[in-house]
């Protein structure tokens, strides 16, 4: 099972239907999602998606800016219209207390995942060990990095930023797939 943070989904795979979403139509970001999950599904990858709770107080100025910055706005109704439409079929989610990120790694340090799939450095400050970075689906094919912690020695942080993959300095050291690009196609 891998935990997906829905935020990171949304902004990612959505993004096509920004002009429906900000007019409240949802529909067809719901379908979109709802083909992912179960295109994955079928070449057995089982999704867990993650959706942020409540904005914790000391980030309202942060998420007030990052949805100005993004160009369309992730809503409780989206959030709500998705969840539903994944129950509805039978797919794992979760909402979080507060930010997706936390839960995730709890979720994968427990057990009940086994790795998660997004694109934020703070799940590395956080602790997860397997990480599916920038993991892109389209109908039959997959690709992104898939990064194994417990593969990796040491991590450079200098110079980093948060709009660019810092992993791109990470030291492997033992474990040959520590850091792995790949690339998927099914039929």
């Amino acid at each position: 099972m891998v935990g997906i943070d829905a935020s990171w989904f949304i902004h990612h795979h959505l993004r096509q239907y920004h002009g429906e979403i900000d007019e409240g139509n949802h529909s067809r970001a719901v379908l979109r999602t709802l083909e992912v999950a179960a295109e994955a599904r079928k070449q057995s990858i089982e999704f867990h998606f993650v959706f942020d709770g409540a904005v914790p107080p000391c980030k309202l100025a942060t998420v007030s800016a990052r949805r100005k910055r993004f160009g369309f706005k992730r809503t409780w109704n989206l959030q709500r219209d998705i969840i539903a439409g994944l129950k509805h079929d039978g797919f794992c989610c979760t909402v979080a207390p507060y930010e997706a990120e936390a839960q995730l790694v709890y979720m994968e340090r427990c057990g009940m995942i086994q790795s998660v799939a997004a694109c934020d450095a703070d799940y590395f400050a956080l602790g997860v060990r397997k990480l599916w970075w920038e993991l892109r689906l389209n109908h039959n094919h997959a690709w992104g990095a898939f990064y194994d912690m417990d593969r990796l020695d040491t991590v450079d942080l200098t110079g980093c930023c948060p709009d660019v993959c810092f992993m791109r300095d990470a030291q492997r050291t033992h474990g040959e797939f520590a850091v792995q690009i790949f690339s998927l196609e099914w039929q």
